[in-house]
């Protein structure tokens, strides 16, 4: 069974703050909730109707919308531990649906965006290494999302890198075990074997000779 809080722990890291990039699709946000999802969230009763604006959310209320409208969409509570949290951040970051359907697509099953008992018993029954394939696949999304919209490629480096964070996050803090030296949990390093799976993809949507992928 997945724990809210221990997904909401990475997510937030990554989500923390106030931002209004000028590229950034989602426009103004704070602690990762855009405009959309605030107002959403008012008229739904998740958070107090007479907040003003989205710079004015608290920590809590952030947490209270994520819970509602990511966590429970996800199905969080019915998913094995290292999944719920790829699939939440994954939410946090793409939408609960689109991270449900990246899912969906990996285990065969209906992409109807909903964890219900056709997408759970898929799960349950897959063979292979679920998580690692949902992260991969979510990178794949990133590269053709910047495909489609080039001027979305200054966030690429970021996505990806948030990515790799979440694997090391999964493989080592949720393990409380001890990773390999030069190991960050900021991800300072990108792992030999994550840059030799996404460089070829990255050289093949966008046809360039060369592609380099630094994490700094």
């Amino acid at each position: 069974m997945g724990d809210f809080n221990t997904a909401l722990k990475f997510s937030l890291k990554w989500e923390a703050g106030y931002s209004n990039h000028p590229q950034d699709k989602g426009g103004e946000t704070k602690f990762g909730i855009t405009k959309a999802t605030f107002i959403k969230a008012k008229e739904q009763g998740i958070i107090d109707s007479s907040i003003e604006s989205v710079k004015d959310l608290t920590l809590q209320d952030a947490k209270n919308i994520f819970k509602a409208a990511y966590w429970d969409k996800i199905n969080g509570d019915a998913l094995p531990p290292y999944l719920s949290v790829a699939v939440f951040d994954t939410a946090a970051n793409l939408g609960p649906q689109n991270s449900v359907k990246i899912l969906q697509k990996i285990l065969g099953v209906t992409q109807d965006g909903i964890v219900g008992s056709e997408t759970l018993s898929a799960i349950n029954n897959y063979n292979g290494n679920l998580v690692s394939d949902f992260l991969d696949a979510r990178e794949i999304r990133y590269i053709e999302i910047v495909n489609a919209n080039p001027r979305q490629k200054s966030f690429l480096e970021g996505w990806i890198n948030r990515v790799e964070d979440l694997r090391n996050y999964i493989d080592y803090d949720m393990n409380d075990s001890t990773p390999p030296e030069g190991y960050s949990n900021l991800s300072s390093v990108y792992y030999s074997a994550s840059f030799d799976f996404i460089t070829p993809i990255i050289n093949l949507f966008f046809k360039l000779p060369t592609v380099k992928v630094r994490i700094s």
